[in-house]
């Protein structure tokens, strides 16, 4: 992500914990580490727990390497562009 989309990321993710709140939505609060192997399983059944749901057949793997490299790669750009550039 780069500077302005992690505003919109922050006030977007605000808003809805606000509104949440006020209207009395239940909410989930799921982190990207708890796809992690060790908490996978989990981590699907708390999800579906939450929806009220059955899980149907064997849940897909989750793979981190290439949303990892690239959230690295945009954040290296950006701190290149923010410390280089002023």
């Amino acid at each position: 992500m780069c500077h302005d989309e992690v505003i919109l990321y922050v006030k977007w993710h605000n808003n809805a914990f606000e509104w949440s709140k006020r209207l009395g939505v239940p909410t989930l609060v799921l982190h990207y580490a708890d796809y992690e192997d060790a908490k996978f399983n989990k981590t699907v059944s708390t999800l579906l727990d939450f929806l009220e749901m059955k899980q149907k057949g064997q849940a897909k793997p989750f793979h981190t390497l290439e949303a990892t490299v690239a959230s690295n790669i945009c954040m290296e750009l950006y701190h290149l562009l923010i410390f280089e550039f002023r």
